[in-house]
């Protein structure tokens, strides 16, 4: 200010965020590695120096997958908080990240047990998406002159975030069942004014899978008559303890919260451990048939593509894999949320993806990201060759589905201190998860083999009539393998204890007789040159039945 230095966080700036109402909301997808944080109440430049004005705040979005580079801003969207009922906005104090696109939001006025008034009117875990939503990051809402509201109202042009009523901490028969009030008297059973956090927990109920529990707690504020601060004692007039509440709920599907449609639909158990853990892992989920290899794909080929795979994607369930170290010339199809960054495929590329986006024709727009100078860590590769690009529809098709074509691009020397830096740890897994529809009414569904999930310690094998994806063909390979090699070893047994009973009989010398072809015993104890001639039959078919079967596509 005048030339100097100056920092309060109580003053309203000109612009930015208003008095002590910053970034109060954090949160981060741990899965895609993408940090979240809202503003309290709107910016001053669109309306947060009025309470009756600031309703529409930001939530910001920064991709923290690379620990080497700055987080680069990756979305911003607009998000409309509840009013009370005389039009000032109930402000957001936390947010908590439920899946891609779908947020929790603390929303409350300052009343309650500390604060103005003891009757409160709001204290809510909220629900809002912003799927659908207008992303305007790099838009001219970046310059302050450009608001993105005026009054209280919402430019034309911008679609905000949907937002919807879910968990009521004050509604009365809750506050009983804690054994909290609302207004007088101000007790210390009176529910707290500052509620500041939340956060979700699958309660790993074997009766009820899709049960969640959500913590939530209060901030004090240091309201006490005999406190302590940097030495000094200190009487605030008023004792206000902590408080923490804890609620059970199932899915949001069997709530009146279904204005969000399927983007909620009942998938929260997505975000149990194993589901992430998987995503950490560097899975993704593939249309899962190996496609033709294309040394070529031109835009029209590639919008071509996207629209058959909109339409095919709502009765195809996608297979979870890993993408490692694509050939030249491969193309895959992955579901991949606009806002979640691509997945780790083995490969190092030694410059900057760039996007750009073109018209398609018929409002359809293209967008397209390519990466040069890329190769396979470890020494495979001699040079950086490998080009990698992508291509959605963002407009005219279904944004979530991702095409990524390999193929050789300029070359150029690897620098030396990345030749041997690896991106991934080896050996992969074996894949068991079970597919997932990721369109259509049954989006979120998961498709699991005969039996049921987690039933067989096999690997997962598919529907019939669906090829396998590699990791599968993998897996089958292994496990047929095994059972192969256990039968050898129990047909060696069964000659050998034949041999010794021969023995013990001082039978004729020479070769024992051969089992009888017979499987109506115990497999264990009875093992017949049939079945072992069948298994090794069906491991073969299976294994030329994927190498000859090749899709059109």
């Amino acid at each position: 200010k005048n030339g100097n230095l100056e920092f309060t966080s109580e003053d309203d700036p000109k612009t930015g965020r208003g008095g002590n109402h910053g970034l109060e909301g954090l949160t981060i997808d741990r899965v895609n590695r993408i940090l979240y944080a809202m503003l309290q109440a709107a910016t001053i430049q669109d309306g947060g120096d009025e309470r009756d004005t600031s309703r529409y705040t930001r939530l910001l979005a920064w991709n923290v997958s690379d620990s080497s580079v700055r987080p680069p801003l990756i979305g911003e969207w607009v998000v409309p908080l509840p009013l009370s009922d005389k039009d000032n906005t109930q402000e957001c104090s936390e947010i908590h990240f439920v899946k891609p696109g779908i947020f929790l939001a603390l929303s409350r006025d300052g009343d309650g047990h500390g604060g103005d008034d003891n009757n409160t009117k709001y204290k809510q875990a909220d629900l809002f998406s912003i799927v659908g939503a207008t992303d305007i990051h790099g838009t001219k809402y970046d310059d302050p002159a450009n608001p993105i509201a005026s009054d209280g109202d919402l430019k034309s042009g911008i679609t905000p975030a949907t937002y919807v009523s879910f968990v009521d901490f004050v509604e009365e028969n809750g506050l009983e069942r804690f054994g909290l009030h609302n207004d007088d008297p101000a007790d210390e059973t009176l529910i707290d004014a500052k509620w500041e956090s939340l956060t979700l927990a699958p309660c790993f109920d074997s009766e009820y899978p899709d049960d969640f529990f959500l913590f939530t707690a209060a901030d004090n504020d240091y309201l006490t008559k005999n406190g302590m601060s940097l030495g000094e004692s200190y009487d605030a007039d008023i004792n206000v303890d902590n408080q923490f509440l804890l609620f059970e709920f199932d899915d949001c599907d069997k709530h009146h919260t279904l204005s969000l449609s399927t983007v909620v639909s009942g998938e929260f158990a997505t975000m149990t451990s194993n589901f992430q853990q998987a995503q950490a892992e560097g899975l993704c989920l593939r249309y899962p048939e190996n496609l033709p290899l294309h040394r070529e794909i031109n835009y029209e080929t590639a919008v071509n593509m996207l629209l058959r795979a909109t339409a095919m994607s709502t009765s195809v369930p996608f297979a979870w894999g890993f993408v490692d170290k694509p050939p030249e010339g491969q193309v895959l199809l992955l579901f991949l949320p606009t806002q979640s960054p691509f997945p780790n495929d083995g490969l190092r590329f030694q410059e900057q993806e760039v996007k750009f986006t073109m018209s398609a024709g018929n409002n359809r727009e293209l967008e397209v990201h390519e990466v040069k100078f890329g190769f396979v860590p470890g020494g495979q590769d001699s040079n950086a060759w490998r080009c990698r690009r992508r291509y959605r529809l963002i407009k005219g098709g279904n944004p979530s589905l991702v095409l990524v074509h390999y193929t050789q691009g300029p070359q150029a020397q690897i620098v030396p201190s990345m030749m041997n830096h690896p991106v991934r740890n080896y050996p992969l897994r074996i894949v068991n998860e079970p597919s997932v529809y990721v369109a259509g009414e049954k989006m979120g569904q998961k498709v699991y083999p005969a039996g049921g999930p987690m039933q067989s310690s096999a690997p997962a094998m598919q529907q019939p009539g669906m090829p396998m994806n590699f990791s599968q063909q993998q897996a089958m390979v292994a496990q047929q393998n095994t059972n192969i090699e256990l039968l050898d070893q129990r047909r060696r047994e069964q000659e050998q204890r034949v041999r010794a009973q021969a023995s013990a009989a001082g039978g004729a010398a020479g070769r024992p007789p051969r089992p009888e072809d017979d499987d109506s015993g115990d497999e264990i104890d009875h093992i017949s040159t049939r079945t072992l001639a069948l298994n090794r039959y069906k491991r073969n078919h299976d294994m030329m039945n994927e190498v000859f079967k090749f899709a059109a596509y």
